[in-house]
């Protein structure tokens, strides 16, 4: 495992226990140091709050549109922001659900080169370039849409990935 760490990336699991479950058990397998989320977790499923509440990793997350802030009340939970712009390793990281701000500059924020952009809210993964820039959608682990499997990605100083979640066969893949 690298200092910085690896990231595990997940968006959309609309109160899916199983699947956050799963998600949990890929990143200790794999040696994570953080969960970052885009969105659509569905606070409605008690099991799902018991497994955030116990949670073996920093689960970092962002509100979508299926994401209600008084869900999060009732969980007594913090209220998660929708948006998040953070350092991660030698990365800059603008994360969002994608429904309200695609990009940083829609929440009257700078990006630069190198920045990783995630959004969740299609349930279809992607990962492109474009400016310097790496445009992420980590797919959904529970409602997966279009072609692909329930999907997740990882994200370390070198590269991003995204992977079908019950198999990790890669679906793309990215140097920085």
């Amino acid at each position: 495992m690298r200092a910085m760490g690896i990231a595990v990336v997940v968006s959309d699991i609309h109160g899916d226990e199983k699947a956050l479950e799963s998600v949990f058990r890929k990143a200790l397998e794999i040696g994570a140091s953080t969960i970052f989320c885009a969105g659509d977790l569905g606070l409605w499923n008690p099991a799902l709050i018991s497994i955030l509440q116990c949670r073996p990793l920093p689960f970092i997350c962002v509100r979508g549109n299926c994401d209600s802030p008084w869900d999060y009340d009732a969980a007594q939970l913090p209220i998660a922001p929708l948006y998040r712009s953070q350092k991660f390793g030698s990365h800059e990281i603008f994360i969002t659900h994608g429904d309200r701000f695609s990009l940083p500059e829609d929440a009257g924020l700078s990006s630069e080169k190198g920045m990783v952009i995630i959004t969740g809210h299609t349930h279809v993964p992607s990962l492109s370039e474009a400016d310097g820039r790496f445009f992420l959608n980590p797919g959904s682990v529970s409602r997966p849409r279009g072609r692909y499997r329930a999907s997740y990605a990882t994200l370390d100083d070198e590269a991003v990935s995204v992977l079908e979640l019950e198999t990790g066969k890669r679906i793309f893949y990215r140097k920085f």
